[in-house]
């Protein structure tokens, strides 16, 4: 499952998942931008007002392994930016940053929302990153740039269908800056 940084004008309002389309539905202005490239001359732009790219995933991410990871460039830190999100609920989760450059996984899996990964000052605005969120068994790790930087133990079945890239639902936590090379795979962990 793949979206490359012209998803837009490519892939229009589908991914590709080796067979089967998922609906992508954009929200705000979303738009593909020649402005900033990590790779293939073009990216995902948000611009931080109810941008957001949304679709459903039968079964959610599940209670196996999986791999989410993405480029990122953000314009500006603030609180707080979410990049990819399932819902914030018992079977959900939120990754993202804040106005520190925070690396951050937030669940609610205790019965309320709560930062169980946070690496503190991680990233800078104006600077591409690669981020991958890992689960291995019951291992999540946080990888910067290919760098394992934190890991969390969980066993959650994150079942929520519900998923939005760019910001928490349509209209919060807002992504100013560009995404790249987003990419989910299901049932697999990849570093």
């Amino acid at each position: 499952r793949a979206i490359p940084g012209d998803v837009l004008t490519d892939e229009h309002d589908h991914i590709n998942t080796g067979g089967t389309a998922i609906t992508v539905t954009t929200n705000g202005n979303v738009a593909t931008s020649t402005d900033q490239s990590k790779f293939y001359g073009s990216s995902i732009r948000f611009d931080g007002t109810g941008d957001a790219l949304t679709f459903t995933l039968t079964g959610g991410t599940g209670s196996g392994n999986f791999t989410i990871e993405y480029w990122a460039y953000h314009d500006s830190l603030n609180d707080y930016i979410t990049h990819f999100q399932n819902t914030r609920s018992a079977t959900g989760f939120n990754v993202g940053t804040d106005a520190s450059g925070d690396i951050v996984w937030a669940d609610s899996t205790s019965g309320s929302i709560a930062r169980r990964i946070e690496v503190v000052g991680a990233i800078t605005a104006g600077k591409w990153n690669h981020w991958a969120w890992v689960r291995n068994g019951t291992t999540l790790t946080a990888y910067l740039d290919g760098i394992a930087k934190a890991t969390y133990t969980t066993s959650t079945d994150y079942s929520d269908t519900s998923f939005c890239i760019g910001g928490l639902g349509a209209n919060a936590e807002n992504l100013t800056g560009y995404l790249q090379d987003i990419r989910f795979y299901k049932a697999t962990a990849k570093y």
